[in-house]
């Protein structure tokens, strides 16, 4: 089968460059001297994961309980749970860590009282990775908070835990404007980490865990910490072109979808991808002035992005495409579309159509039960 005869919309992956991308971030990590553990949030698939482990990942880093569940019935032994503790899964979390090696992330004393009292009933120790804020202000402590010198304190107190670590994501490098922000981002998230290791557990032989895709991959140094968590960097998007954490050719992933109606006095067209194929993600709007949901190609099978297109508009099913040119584009004809989030747009699919050039050689499943 090729490209050309699949029916949309369709999610395409690139074997080649999906390839490449995990071989470079695995000998980033090999260089540096620390372990990679990706997060599979971005994928949600069975063969990529094995890719990546093959490669030489230690682990996998997963977001939700079905995430855990599925990797885990694959034979995935190695998985953090990168996510606030959810007291919902308490039971789930605990028949898990019977078969595989789970680290739980927490926050709070509250959360660690949870998994105390019920370690306790069950004799099962838990892994436990604290969660350290490093500029994101999503979750996470402040380390130079008296509040979390308590936690820590309380930590290692506890006989009932097996304490890996500290763990944090600088999720705010993607509001950033320049490399030059990145980088130092980059260098404050390793700085933040290093320096609530030594004010909380006075440099004990714990972990560090740290990792966006940004980061890691614009980061001039690591050093001194054990564990990278990037996620995107398997197929990357336009944003991550933005931010120059890649190029397009490093991208991956595209979503192959049909004009389906023409609107010659607007120069508009619909195709059939919309909210429910490409998210709703604008992107990194600091870079932009104008808004699309995705770049289009300018053809089928080139790296080429057409920038007298954009999508600037989506309903449920509806695609808007405005053309800046008097283009002859024809009902039913096939474009290609670089979105913006490559990990919410996978998260709307069921399969990938994996190819290499014009050429469909497999389909994987992606596991997004909810």
């Amino acid at each position: 089968m090729k490209i050309y005869d699949l029916k949309t919309p369709a999610l395409i992956l690139d074997y080649d460059i999906l390839e490449n991308n995990i071989r470079k971030m695995q000998q980033k990590a090999d260089y540096y001297g620390v372990r990679l553990r990706p997060h599979i949030k971005t994928h949600k698939c069975v063969e990529i994961a094995k890719m990546q482990t093959e490669a030489g990942a230690v682990g996998l880093t997963v977001s939700t309980i079905q995430e855990l569940n599925s990797f885990a019935n694959a034979g995935f032994s190695n998985i953090t749970w990168a996510f606030p503790f959810n007291y919902c899964y308490l039971n789930e979390s605990f028949d898990l860590m019977k078969k595989i090696n789970l680290g739980l992330l927490i926050d709070s004393i509250d959360a660690l009282e949870i998994i105390e009292n019920y370690s306790k009933n069950t004799g099962i120790a838990p892994s436990i990775w604290l969660e350290i804020d490093s500029g994101q202000h999503r979750s996470g402590i402040n380390p130079e908070a008296k509040i979390s010198k308590n936690l820590a304190t309380r930590i290692l107190k506890s006989k009932n835990i097996c304490f890996y670590g500290l763990l944090t994501h600088a999720g705010h490098a993607y509001k950033t404007k320049s490399i030059e922000e990145i980088k130092k981002i980059a260098k404050e998230e390793q700085t933040i980490i290093l320096k609530a290791k030594k004010l909380l557990f006075n440099e004990q032989n714990i972990l560090t865990s740290i990792g966006s895709t940004p980061t890691i991959c614009l980061a001039d140094q690591i050093k001194n910490i054990d564990e990278i968590r990037p996620g995107n960097y398997v197929f990357f998007d336009y944003t991550q072109v933005l931010l120059g954490s890649c190029k397009i050719e490093d991208c991956a992933l595209s979503v192959l979808s049909t004009i389906v109606s023409l609107n010659i006095d607007r120069n508009e067209f619909i195709i059939d991808a919309g909210a429910l194929s490409l998210s709703q993600d604008l992107g990194p709007v600091q870079f932009t002035d104008y808004k699309s949901f995705g770049m289009i190609y300018s053809d089928l099978t080139s790296k080429n992005i057409d920038i007298n297109l954009s999508i600037t508009n989506l309903t449920q099913e509806h695609g808007i495409v405005k053309s800046k040119l008097k283009e002859n584009y024809k009902y039913g004809e096939k474009i290609r579309i670089l979105m913006n989030h490559s990990c919410l747009t996978s998260a709307l699919f069921d399969y990938y159509y994996v190819v290499r050039g014009e050429e469909v050689i497999d389909k994987w499943k992606i596991l997004r039960g909810r």
